[in-house]
């Protein structure tokens, strides 16, 4: 069997997505399946993803000189064009296409079936996180969901939302939980020391991780913080870590009024290398978000031994499964007093450390390439049903 990957979500999407693609292309070389898979990327992802070595993996060839342009809306162009033209244009050489992104192709050829991992809908549950004209063309490309020969589905809520919102029936979408990468584990204190000075980071502090954007929750969170750190007079700084997204400046703005430009520090997009350590530092990791598909950093926060704050609603109550701290995203005074729990209480850190790090085990993308697999024969059956 031939299957092509649009690996286009590695250029520029979100980075739920991006990661979500980087670990499904190393869980497919890393197994023992008979099959071809035929992948959209660059010829320097293709080797630094270890792909070159495994005789079951091609590059696609219009792959080599495509380059995202440095422009935000040209990067948007060529990723869609991508998407909505080579891709389709190509297809007709596989058994079957996998866009691994929520948005698939509005053309298709028709006797070639094509499946998606569906990541949240948020364009048309959510379209405050977007501007006008962008939530209305994704929304539209959200519409190739209902043909789609398969569906998998990174939660039980972002399936649930699917099939409220499509003609879906639920047995036709695959729920399978995003895994967490290897190198998110607890650090040894040699590690934890040695970044905490690259980073000039001394004493206790709380961490939260992800691209900095309004569905967060950052600036409501930045307000508790400061009221914690008031009631309890608590010594401990606040990091956060990740690049600038829709909704920044209302981030920074928070920090400015509420005086905590010495404490809380915006450490911008950091080495992946040094996450891992980061986060095992931490007195707890923090993941408030308003909206959320899945919420790997709940699940990366567990894994690396932090104690985890995360939403009572939604799909982080899901991923955390009862190893995290619950709290109402949008009740501050929750959130201010869970912030004080745990930063004072040393045994509740203790006991959310260890049920973080059972629960991290349970998330696998080996797993998720398995699915994937399962869904790839599925499809290419039903095209040699309808072609016979």
């Amino acid at each position: 069997m031939r299957v092509l990957l649009n690996a286009v979500p590695l250029y520029g999407k979100g980075a739920g997505a991006r990661t979500y693609t980087t670990g499904l292309l190393k869980a497919l070389s890393a197994s023992d399946v008979d099959m071809e898979w035929h992948v959209l990327l660059r010829d320097d992802d293709f080797n630094r993803l270890g792909l070159a070595s495994d005789p079951r993996f091609h590059r696609v060839p219009f792959a080599g000189p495509a380059a995202p342009p440095n422009m935000m809306g040209a990067r948007f162009l060529w990723r869609n064009t991508l998407d909505q033209a080579v891709i389709p244009f190509y297809a007709r050489h596989y058994d079957v296409t996998h866009y691994l992104d929520t948005y698939g192709p509005f053309i298709f050829p028709g006797a070639t079936p094509f499946t998606l991992t569906v990541h949240d809908l948020f364009p048309i549950t959510n379209p405050e996180y977007f501007s006008p004209g962008i939530a209305r063309y994704l929304a539209f490309l959200m519409g190739a969901i209902p043909r789609a020969a398969g569906l998998m589905a990174i939660s039980a809520e972002t399936a649930r939302m699917l099939t409220a919102l499509y003609d879906v029936p639920p047995e036709r979408v695959r729920i399978v939980h995003n895994g967490v990468d290897a190198r998110f584990r607890p650090a040894s204190a040699s590690e934890r020391y040695a970044v905490m000075g690259k980073y000039a980071i001394g004493g206790a502090y709380l961490i939260a991780v992800g691209t900095i954007e309004r569905r967060k929750n950052l600036a409501r969170v930045i307000r508790a913080f400061a009221r914690a750190r008031r009631a309890a007079n608590l010594p401990h700084r606040l990091l956060i870590v990740g690049a600038p997204g829709r909704g920044f400046d209302e981030v920074e703005a928070a920090i400015m009024e509420t005086g905590l430009s010495d404490v809380a520090r915006l450490m911008g997009y950091l080495p992946t290398e040094d996450i891992p350590a980061l986060i095992s530092g931490a007195d707890a990791l923090i993941h408030l978000s308003l909206a959320e598909g899945f919420g790997l950093p709940v699940v990366e926060g567990m894994a690396c031994g932090a104690p985890v704050i995360a939403s009572s609603t939604g799909a982080p109550a899901e991923i955390a499964g009862g190893a995290a701290f619950m709290v109402n995203p949008v009740d501050e005074d929750a959130i201010t007093a869970a912030l004080i729990q745990i930063c004072q209480d040393t045994a509740l850190q203790a006991r959310l450390r260890e049920d973080g790090l059972r629960r991290a085990r349970l998330f696998s993308w080996d797993h998720v390439a398995d699915t994937a697999i399962a869904m790839y024969h599925e499809a290419a059956a039903s095209r040699r049903r309808v072609t016979h």
